[in-house]
């Protein structure tokens, strides 16, 4: 017990002391060869430049479409060269928030595959660069592991009172935002319900 909460309180304090003005984009898979990018904390972005690598041939004929939060924003794609995705992005409103950028969709002939590296840009509309750190998630799971943990219900209730920013590991229906619906998935997936 007193294990559990040195754990919770150790993941509170990194959690808060994590710069808010940083976007955080996080590549997750969600099966099938199929991957999205998810932006949380995003602030007055007008443009962002993503590359992705992914591993040949195992992964093959990627289709890039776009995202929700950035609907209605220019997007230009370039898959012609194996192994590497390319997208850029610009909108003339600024982006805010968190939601999906992008979902990238791959053919697997040898059924496995991964990505193996992703960098990003961003701008503002005055063609300012932007702080942005970029992660590959291993699991849609929060702590990149294959269970809940009383960490991750934490993660969720605070991600719902908009203490922490948005993570895809709640925000399952990519809408940027935390319900109380999505909580309660937590909770039961803690409690294996």
């Amino acid at each position: 017990m007193l294990k559990t909460l040195f754990l919770t309180f150790s993941f509170l304090m990194a959690t808060n002391t994590m710069s808010d003005s940083a976007a955080l984009l996080t590549v997750y898979p969600t099966g099938n060869s199929s991957y999205i990018v998810y932006g949380s904390t995003l602030e007055g972005v007008a443009g962002i430049d993503l590359t992705i690598a992914y591993d040949t041939p195992e992964l093959q004929n990627p289709v890039v479409s776009q995202g929700a939060l950035v609907a209605g924003a220019f997007m230009a794609v370039n898959t012609g060269k194996p192994g590497e995705v390319r997208a850029a992005i610009m909108r003339i409103d600024a982006i805010s928030g968190s939601g999906q950028i992008v979902a990238i969709q791959f053919s697997s002939p040898a059924g496995s595959g991964d990505i193996t590296s992703a960098t990003a840009e961003m701008i503002d509309e005055n063609s300012a660069t932007l702080p942005v750190s970029i992660v590959i998630a291993k699991s849609v799971f929060c702590d990149n592991g294959d269970t809940v943990t009383i960490a991750a219900v934490q993660s969720a209730i605070n991600m719902f009172l908009g203490i922490k920013a948005v993570e895809i590991c709640v925000d399952t229906d990519y809408n940027g935002t935390v319900s109380i619906a999505e909580v309660q998935k937590v909770i039961n997936g803690f409690l294996g319900l």
